[in-house]
Parts: structure tokens; C-alpha cells; sequence
């Protein structure tokens, strides 16, 4: 159905036909009018394609390097920091559409992914793993927005989970009147939540050995 300039409906199935344009790309091709006498009929095209755009993805301070639809970046500052892979939707990025996307890192080290919108807000994704163990997470993207990955419990952004990011969370959750008191920054908050002591806990215990009777890896 369309709805015409003065509010009524009509039923265009039979008038409206689809192509591919000279670029490649579908449209619908609406032909309307008559063709009797003076007159001819009228044809308008609508491209049917969303509008895409190059989603800047990285790490929160630096940007990755996109070939063939995979950005890659380190995790952090450090040294050490493991690599992350973002693998792009098979149609590409699609700005107010819902996009589809992997993230893979090194040794599989667990990560929160987060979009930083155009305001400077945030917003945590929701991992999905499937069989293959792969992580897939979806979001509606807007102009202007950007997608952040970090490692799970990284709070200063090194790429390195260790007892340093514990005790940044320990300092969060105390007064702030406290002169050890320290807020974490939105992008670590909205990471991990509020700040209290059991995430501290939850850091701590990733840092210990794999052999430890304590030790539980972060999760995705």
C-alpha cells in the first residue's frame, strides 16, 4: 500500500515493478498516470538501499586498520596487549539499521563491547557465542557513532587485566570525600557497571594462575 499526497491509500502492487540501477544497486520503479490522448505515463524510482558509513571501531583512544571488512587494533597501550579482530556485517556497516558483527581476540580473552554514541553516551552490547565459539553482537548504529572494544576488567585501557585495575575499582567505591577516592571514566563504568567490591574481586581473581583454586577467567 501507499499513501498518496492527499492521505488516501492505494494498492500498488500491480504498478510498481524492481531493477538494478547502473551502479548495481535495487530500486523500486513506480509507474503511474495514463497513457491515453495528450498524455503519458509518469515513472519515479526509489533506491531501496540503506545508507552506509565507515563506523570507526578501535580500542577508545586508538583506531584500527579496516581491510576487507575486518578492523583490527590492539586492546590497549600495552606492549603485551592482545590483538582484537572486528569483522563487519556481510553487507557492511548500515547507519540506522541493525548491524551484526564478530569480535575475536587473541587467546580469546574476554572482552565488552560498547558503543560510544555521537553525544558522548554509552552503551553496552550483549554477546552471543555460538557453537563455533565465535562472538557475535548487534547494534543500531547512528551518524556519528563509534564502537569501542576493551578487555573485560582493563579499567585503564593498557590492554593488560592485572590487580592495577582492581584497586582503580576499589578507589571508585569509596567516599568521595576519601583522599584515595578516584571515579573511574565513563567508558570503564559503563564497562563493568557500578563500582563495588565484587567486581574488584571478580578482577582479582582473573589475575591469578589458571592452577589457582580461585582463579575464574572473565567472561564475554
Amino acid at each position: 500500500m501507499a499513501k498518496l499526497a492527499n492521505g488516501m491509500e492505494r494498492d500498488v502492487t500491480n504498478v510498481v515493478t524492481y531493477r538494478t540501477n547502473d551502479d548495481g544497486q535495487p530500486e523500486a520503479v513506480y509507474t503511474y498516470g495514463t497513457n491515453v490522448g495528450n498524455y503519458t505515463l509518469s515513472v519515479k524510482t526509489v533506491p531501496l538501499t540503506q545508507p552506509k558509513s565507515d563506523i570507526k571501531i578501535g580500542n577508545g583512544t586508538t583506531d584500527g586498520t579496516t581491510v576487507d571488512g575486518v578492523t583490527s587494533f590492539k586492546a590497549g597501550t600495552s606492549a603485551d596487549a592482545p590483538e582484537i579482530k572486528v569483522t563487519a556485517p556481510a553487507a557492511g556497516w548500515t547507519l540506522d539499521a541493525e548491524n551484526t558483527f564478530t569480535v575475536a581476540s587473541d587467546n580469546d580473552v574476554a572482552c565488552v563491547v560498547l558503543v560510544k554514541k555521537a553525544d558522548g553516551s554509552y552503551e553496552k552490547l550483549t554477546a552471543t557465542t555460538g557453537e563455533n565459539g565465535k562472538h557475535s553482537f548487534s547494534a543500531t548504529l547512528a551518524a556519528g557513532d563509534s564502537i569501542i572494544v576493551m578487555l573485560n576488567g582493563d579499567m585503564n585501557g593498557d590492554g593488560v587485566v592485572n590487580a592495577s585495575d582492581a584497586t582503580l575499582v576499589s578507589r571508585a567505591c569509596l567516599s568521595e570525600s576519601h583522599k584515595a577516592y578516584k571515579a573511574l571514566n565513563d567508558q570503564a563504568t559503563c564497562a563493568i557497571g557500578t563500582p563495588n567490591a565484587a567486581v574488584a574481586v571478580m578482577i582479582d581473581r582473573a589475575c591469578l594462575s589458571a592452577a589457582h583454586k580461585a582463579y575464574k577467567a572473565m567472561s564475554w
